[in-house]
């Protein structure tokens, strides 16, 4: 996301310069009358431009994918990323399952800010929201869910206790934590 705001940033003075240049380009040839074909050519040239340019700054936006935009159905699920993730330990076989704990995702925030586990537990992240989260750690390494899109799910066992602190790539103010016990 900060790259798409870098871009913005750096092509906003284009979108500027077309829109004062057209309003010129309306005004001076009352004025200047031999002014108006050279004046509608630059316009053009710099209108026709202007598409690529927010193209520019809207593929750096990534993976960001908004429901209103989007063409095809949502994955039902998205598999635990294997690069940086943790394999589970395995359980004995004699182990009784225990109950997953469920975070939902919506409005921008993850339902419980902390919450506490037993080690061992699963905790799934259900994303009810309008666009793709991620559940990222702090520290790097124990969650990397990659993004769960819209109407997805992703789950975690936690097999060591300690305290897991997460937040969203994609909207950084998006924070959460697991005391695993």
């Amino acid at each position: 996301m900060e790259s798409n705001k870098e871009r913005a940033e750096d092509l906003i003075w284009l979108f500027c310069g077309v829109a004062i240049l057209s309003a010129i380009a309306l005004i001076a040839p009352v004025k200047w009358p031999r002014s108006s074909r050279w004046l509608g050519v630059t316009v053009l040239v710099l209108g026709a431009i202007t598409p690529g340019a927010g193209g520019y700054i809207a593929y750096a936006g990534g993976r960001i994918r908004h429901r209103e935009f989007r063409n095809e159905p949502p994955p039902k699920e998205v598999r635990q990323s294997t690069a940086g993730a943790v394999a589970p330990s395995a359980q004995p076989a004699t182990s009784v399952s225990t109950a997953v704990v469920k975070i939902n995702i919506e409005s921008l925030k993850y339902s419980s800010g902390t919450i506490q586990i037993a080690t061992g537990q699963t905790v799934e992240w259900v994303n009810s929201d309008l666009t793709p989260h991620t559940v990222t750690s702090n520290s790097g390494g124990e969650l990397n869910s990659g993004a769960i899109e819209v109407g997805a799910t992703w789950s975690h066992t936690f097999n060591h206790p300690g305290t897991f602190r997460y937040y969203c790539t994609f909207h950084r103010d998006m924070k959460g934590s697991i005391i695993v016990k």
